[in-house]
């Protein structure tokens, strides 16, 4: 079971399932373990949903696009129609505006969420520093899963009113210090 996650469902299906820090068999047909792996990952690593159960999560796993990315390589760019959420499982991305670096991200983090919900066009670009292996969750899926999963919907909600919590109290910092 995973270490560090207190959740009774998803000790269960590991138990099932077998190790989910074991290599993914996807050859055995209809196998549940690369499924049972990304519950354990978003359970243990994403903040975006580590305050959702395993069997909570499990729509939310079905329903991940596998991507990679080379270095270099745009995820999207300043100005693009919102497409929905990225989350990284390995590698480096990095967020720019105007060409100018804004910050750095790894594994684990979940980014692009607010462009999922109110469509306007994406105010950063996001680059690969890395090679990326990563997770989208289109913005109209995540809708879908909001309006059907109301958990899953508060849970986003808390995400980004602390994204907002954290952005107003940097901004009250730096204009204390001008």
């Amino acid at each position: 079971a995973p270490p560090g996650v207190d959740d009774p469902w998803l000790h269960l299906v590991m138990d099932l399932c077998g190790d989910e820090d074991a290599p993914a068999r996807t050859d055995t047909p209809g196998s549940m373990t690369p499924l049972v792996q990304r519950v354990a990952f978003l359970k243990r690593e994403v903040q975006l949903f580590s305050g959702l159960g395993g069997s909570e999560l499990l729509p939310v796993a079905e329903i991940l696009r596998e991507r990679r990315y080379e270095p270099g390589a745009a995820l999207f760019r300043e100005g693009d129609p919102p497409d929905g959420v990225y989350i990284i499982a390995e590698g480096e991305v990095e967020l720019r505006r105007g060409g100018e670096a804004l910050s750095r991200l790894g594994r684990g983090a979940a980014f692009g969420e607010v462009a999922a919900f109110d469509a306007q066009p994406r105010t950063a670009t996001a680059a690969a520093v890395t090679v990326v292996r990563g997770y989208t969750l289109a913005g109209k899926d995540l809708y879908k899963l909001a309006q059907r999963h109301p958990s899953i919907g508060l849970q986003v909600v808390w995400w980004m009113a602390r994204i907002v919590r954290e952005v107003t109290t940097r901004e009250a910092s730096l204009r204390a210090a001008l």
